[in-house]
């Protein structure tokens, strides 16, 4: 957890200090604050929590930017360079499921028999899934690219931070 913890705290500084010089920044007021909160209790049950991802959920507030039209975003913004990635907040986390874990219109959503129990997703590139793997050590990130297959991105939570 120290190699998470460490990450996570470079990861905050790093995007803390040139938020406002991103090219792509639209969301200055969204904010990812390192402080214990524990809020991975108010995190869905029926969503797996590794260690790694109940560390990420407990350890950091995520703030989410207003828009200029008074809505409200369902994630923080992290800029990746070409484009914008947005992780879930924990109340948010069971509603990224949708369309992947648990699919239909409306509540009550059914199981997809061919999703991964273990599979979290956490955030979203240009409406592309980033997951966590939670049934690995070190919490593995998948992403898939334009409905391509799921790759590997980060062997851990902590690479991907690190990345």
């Amino acid at each position: 957890m120290k190699q998470l913890e460490a990450a996570l705290k470079k990861f905050i500084e790093i995007r803390n200090t040139y938020r406002e010089y991103y090219t792509h920044c639209q969301f200055k007021e969204d904010e990812i604050i390192l402080e214990t909160n524990m809020f991975s209790n108010s995190i869905d049950q029926r969503l797996p929590l590794s260690p790694e991802l109940k560390f990420f959920y407990d350890n950091c507030t995520l703030r989410k930017a207003i828009l200029e039209d008074g809505s409200i975003l369902n994630g923080v913004s992290i800029e990746t360079g070409k484009s914008i990635a947005y992780i879930s907040t924990p109340e948010m986390l069971y509603k990224r499921q949708l369309g992947f874990r648990w699919v239909g219109v409306k509540e009550p959503y059914w199981e997809d028999d061919s999703w991964e129990r273990s599979w979290v997703v956490i955030a979203d590139r240009n409406e592309d899934p980033i997951m966590v793997d939670t049934s690995k050590p070190g919490s593995p990130v998948l992403a898939r690219y334009e409905m391509n297959d799921f790759t590997i991105i980060a062997k851990s939570l902590a690479e991907f931070l690190r990345c």
